[in-house]
This record gives C-alpha cells, structure tokens and sequence, in this order.
C-alpha cells in the first residue's frame, strides 16, 4: 500500500522509554533491561512493522514544535516526484513550542516557554548553536513580552489548523496520506496558556470544513483525546510520561487499523492491540 512512512513530532514519537524511573507509578509491563536499539525504536518503526512497510523515515526531535515537524515534512513531500504512496503520521506536541530565525544567522532555533525560551547551551547537530549579534536577554525580554501580550491558545489553535489543512492539501497532490494526532499531555498547562481540550482546542481541530482529520483514538469527535488519555484507559498509574514500548505497539495499532479504515472503538483497540506479557520477559 505505501512506499515509505515518514514520522515527525517531538520526543513522544522518537522513541521507546521503558528505562523511564516511574515503574513504582505505571501498572503495564515493560523491558526492564533496554538496549539503545530498543530504545531507539520509535511509533513510526512500529506502524511501519504493522503496514508490512520496509522504509521509515523519522524527523521527530525531542522538545521541538509542530512548526518544526510540518516544516521538515513539507521538504520531503514537496520534492516527490514519483507515484509511490507515502504515509505520514505527525503527532502534534505542545502549542506553546515554536521555533524563529535571529537576524542573518540562516538557523532556526527552537524556543519554548518552560526552558525559558532558546536552548542556548546546546550546541550539537540536532539543535544548533545559537549565534546572533542580538543579546541573549534582550531576545528573552521580547519572547516574554510576545507570549505575555499577543499569544492565545485560540490563536496558535487557528494557525495550527491552518497549517494542517495546507498540508493536507499538498499531500492530496502528492500521493500522501496523512494521520494528525495529538501525541502530548493531556494537561500541559505553561502559564497563561492551558490546554482546553474540552473546547477551545476540540472546537477547531474537530470542525468539519478541516480537510485533515484527527486521529482521535476511537473515541467520537466532540472533544480531542491526545494519546496520554488514551493510556489512561489501560494504565491507571499513568502520568505525565514518555511511551514505553507496550504503548508503543498498541498504538501503532490503532494506527494501522485507522490506516487500513478498519472502525474500532477505543477499548476494541486495547483488547486488539495490546502485546503479550511473555513479550517483556
């Protein structure tokens, strides 16, 4: 059915996080001994494994936005030039993520509210160096100002729609499915900006003239369920962490199934989907 399948988003959808401390908390099995390839494996290599597809590509990086995971999309689908099918699944991560480019420094740098904006120490290949004649504290005084003053969680709600329909758009012309879902927590809440799932973020990214649609678990369109509610229904203990494998395998799935428009419900997914406790042993 598909060529390649191409996955982006932060760090929910770029790997496998059973080595995480909260075994006391969490109730579903896990490797207790995890290599770096275990580890390493990610959403997409497992919908990839369930559609029988030999090529993944992942463009997912930890802590970066949902401009960052569309910009890095649109490079691959808009220099495809052959029949093949792609699937891409994006697992969208916090609004208040974003990512600029400083004067004439040609990078961009990802910037967020909860690490107080630029990643400034970082300097490896994945992330960038920063360098601009632009003081660092000056930079900070206007991103503070920026999300204090002209940030809302309706606007970054619209613009994020917007960018998904585009996107979808071009997808539809370059022989590409797209799979939208919200991979982050439920309850991410950065100061003035909390996520309303019930209605501000539901109301949008639910509206019937999008031409995407969201993957939104089985659960019925009335209001968006990320995938942390999802583990909820099968992993009482989970709270505010990254996907085991287990998690990894159910989703992937629930994915395939949506994929191959097979109708399930969210417990049908559970029962369906869930891997064998011998797995882990």
């Amino acid at each position: 059915m598909f060529s390649k399948v191409i996955s982006a988003g932060c760090s929910f959808m770029f790997g496998s996080y059973d080595n995480e401390k909260n075994h006391d908390i969490r109730t579903v099995p896990y490797i207790k001994k995890l290599t770096i390839q275990q580890h390493k494996k990610t959403l997409g290599d497992f919908i990839a494994e369930k559609l029988g597809v030999d090529n993944h590509l992942c463009l997912a990086r930890s802590g970066h936005s949902n401009k960052y995971a569309i910009r890095k999309i649109y490079d691959q689908i808009i220099n495809k030039t052959n029949s093949d099918r792609y699937l891409v699944v994006l697992g969208l991560t916090a609004f208040t993520r974003s990512e600029i480019m400083l004067g004439d420094t040609n990078q961009y740098h990802p910037i967020t509210i909860s690490d107080y904006h630029l990643w400034w120490e970082k300097g490896s290949s994945e992330y960038g160096s920063y360098k601009s004649d632009i003081p660092k504290e000056k930079t900070e005084k206007y991103l503070d100002f920026h999300y204090t003053y002209f940030t809302s969680l309706k606007l970054l709600s619209e613009e994020l729609a917007a960018q998904l329909n585009m996107l979808q758009s071009l997808c539809n012309l370059k022989q590409t499915k797209l799979v939208v879902f919200f991979s982050f927590f439920e309850d991410y809440n950065i100061g003035r900006l909390p996520l309303d799932f019930t209605y501000t973020t539901s109301k949008i990214f639910l509206d019937k003239k999008n031409i995407f649609n969201l993957f939104n678990f089985g659960f019925d369109n009335t209001v968006v369920h990320p995938w942390s509610s999802f583990m909820k229904l099968y992993d009482s203990g989970y709270s505010m962490s990254h996907p085991y494998t287990y998690d990894n395998i159910i989703c992937s799935g629930a994915i395939a199934d949506y994929v191959n428009n097979i109708p399930i419900s969210p417990y049908q997914i559970i029962n369906k989907h869930k891997p064998d406790d011998s797995y882990f042993s």
